[in-house]
């Protein structure tokens, strides 16, 4: 038999919908958690539409996301955050950024940027029940 996390059966994806933003003097990352999850994504003010994300785990109160972008075959950049949350919105968003480049066959890389980041949260309005 396969160990499987706790899956909370209160989370609900609405409760990440907001803007985050992390500025430090070589790196800024920009998204917006919306409709389609993460949208608008910038990294040092370049735009990254085709970004995709995963959630990783729920762990109760805790969230685990997973956002690559992949700019070529042999570049990814790679945002893993763990959101902590209170069942309305996320109290504290942190984890790391990772750029790496000259992926090879065997999974090696070159890490070109790798740094700590804590998030901040600007929340949106909620879309009314259709």
């Amino acid at each position: 038999m396969i160990a499987h996390p706790a899956v909370s059966l209160a989370w609900n994806e609405e409760i990440l919908r907001g803007t985050y933003a992390y500025e430090s003097k070589s790196l800024s990352i920009l998204f917006v958690w919306g409709d389609d999850g993460v949208e608008q994504l910038r990294i040092n003010g370049r735009a990254y539409p085709n970004a995709k994300y995963d959630i990783a785990g729920n762990f109760g109160n805790a969230v685990l996301v997973r956002i690559r972008v992949e700019e070529t075959p042999t570049a990814l950049k790679v945002i893993d955050l763990l959101f902590f949350h209170d069942q309305n919105k996320p109290l504290i968003i942190s984890g790391y950024y990772a750029d790496m480049r000259d992926i090879r066959e065997d999974g090696s890389f070159t890490a070109y940027a790798a740094k700590p980041v804590e998030m901040h949260f600007r929340s949106v309005p909620k879309r009314p029940d259709r």
